[in-house]
């Protein structure tokens, strides 16, 4: 028991943590990923992938077609209880930004 509240408080306190890759949601065939990273602001850090459209698509329609039009939060579970974000916005150069996090970036 003593192990486990300490892993909650560590996991707590830790805001460069970022969900795994696989915590991407799924890319639509046509679509590419050009890049992924980690990125870290205040606050908190996330993985990001930016992903180019299929050729007829606007970031807006693939952002849609992924379900990524709002952000959504799935719960943790009992070992890890963090809630894990995802959600996308457009990039000035239009392509999709995806992106997953522990936290809600209130897009």
């Amino acid at each position: 028991m003593a192990a486990w509240l300490a892993n909650l408080a560590y996991i707590s306190l830790d805001e460069s943590a970022i969900p795994p890759t696989t915590a991407l949601p799924a890319i639509p065939t046509g679509a590419d990923v050009i890049g992924s990273e980690k990125i870290c602001a205040s606050g908190g850090c996330w993985q990001e992938a930016t992903v180019v459209p299929p050729d007829g698509e606007s970031p807006d329609e693939l952002a849609a077609r992924m379900e990524l039009s709002t952000e959504k939060c799935s719960p943790g579970n009992v070992i890890d209880p963090r809630s894990i974000c995802r959600g996308s916005m457009t990039s000035r150069d239009g392509q999709l930004l995806v992106y997953v996090s522990y936290w809600s970036r209130g897009y």
